[in-house]
């Protein structure tokens, strides 16, 4: 699916009833990796040799380059990227869980059952909703990373309770991804226990915790003087969190 963008599909119009709400449809699509920004190539191995673990998480501050670390690994992986970008609004079960069943529905249909639960003004979450998207995520064929960012912006307990049983649902061969500020709404230490997860943080994010390879650093963000000789610089680069000593 180019750039994680949404596909719509023959007949989707004919559905019955849609959301309550209007679907912003660029919450759906893949930020695109912005020329120029550090490959974290190690981070990226990491991600591709976890592929036995179902759950990603990946924690840290604003500007320490979640995002575009996230946006990398899907041009670079050949399974589908379902993406839903989480803001304040989302604090509403049926809403956060529209777009989950919206992006996942783009890369292979959900069903019916799973609309019509949400679209239901009553219709439980937990007895209904939750259940039939669950089913319809562990049901699925097509390999594919759903990807959650920015989900500490998720307060709502009902919200972070149905993400939780998501992630207990993640057919073979898929991932589930969430991106934010704090831990993810999932019971880390159970996951981590059962070796379910791929922890990522900050101090993995920034490069002043590891030597870079040169083919990771763009050459005309090198320091000065420094281009095809050893030396030892200092840069900033984007998605990172302050100064990076850079040894070359």
């Amino acid at each position: 699916m180019s750039d994680g963008d949404v596909r719509t599909r023959p007949g989707r119009a004919h559905r019955v009833r849609g959301p309550a709400f209007d679907l912003v449809r660029s919450k759906l699509r893949r930020p695109p990796a912005r020329p120029g920004t550090v490959r974290r190539s190690w981070l990226l191995e990491r991600l591709a040799q976890g592929d036995l673990r179902p759950v990603v998480s990946v924690v840290a501050p604003a500007g320490y380059g979640k995002t575009t670390l996230l946006s990398q690994w899907a041009e670079r992986d050949g399974r589908a990227f379902a993406w839903v970008s989480v803001d304040e609004r989302d604090n509403d079960p049926k809403v956060l869980l529209t777009y989950v069943a919206q992006a996942l529905d783009a890369v292979q249909p959900v069903g019916e059952r799973v609309f019509e639960a949400l679209a239901s003004p009553a219709s439980s979450v937990p007895g209904s909703v939750v259940p039939r998207l669950g089913a319809a995520l562990a049901a699925m064929t097509t390999p594919v990373v759903l990807v959650l960012d920015d989900v500490h912006l998720v307060q709502n307990s009902e919200c972070r309770a149905a993400l939780s049983v998501l992630a207990e649902h993640v057919p073979a061969g898929s991932r589930l991804a969430f991106a934010g500020r704090d831990q993810p709404p999932v019971r880390v230490a159970r996951l981590r226990a059962e070796g379910k997860i791929t922890e990522i943080g900050a101090s993995d994010l920034s490069l002043t915790q590891r030597r870079r390879e040169p083919q990771d650093i763009p050459r005309s963000r090198l320091p000065a003087g420094g281009r095809g000789r050893r030396l030892r610089g200092v840069a900033q680069f984007e998605g990172v969190g302050g100064d990076v000593n850079v040894e070359l």
